[in-house]
């Protein structure tokens, strides 16, 4: 549920006046000198937006700095892995080899 605030152009009575007339509600915060308030609010409003948004940057530099760390590591992983099997397989494929010639020399002693 939201909450209607009065707009900036509502007249409302001038409590400097006591009631006589009707005034703006910017003329009447103008005398109040509240003017200087509300440029100081909004200015604080603006900081702490920039405040926001250059932390939201900082977090987003984070996220994908934490995001290219794990890349990086998992990509590595695989790599060794991927090595590791090779080293293997060509240990496999030099045993099939071996296998292979002591095949051939029965073979010839056969015949």
């Amino acid at each position: 549920m939201t909450t209607q605030l009065s707009m900036p152009t509502e007249a409302i009575e001038c409590p400097l006046c006591l009631g006589e007339g009707k005034l703006k509600r910017t003329q009447v915060l103008d005398r109040l000198g509240v003017k200087d308030f509300a440029r100081v609010a909004q200015l604080s409003a603006e900081e702490a937006f920039r405040l926001l948004l250059q932390k939201q940057d900082h977090d987003e530099q984070t996220v994908w700095a934490r995001f290219e760390n794990e890349l990086t590591k998992r990509t590595a992983e695989i790599e060794q892995r991927h090595r590791d099997e090779l080293q293997t397989l060509g240990g496999r494929l030099k045993e099939f080899e071996s296998a292979a010639r002591v095949a051939d020399e029965r073979k010839a002693l056969d015949v």
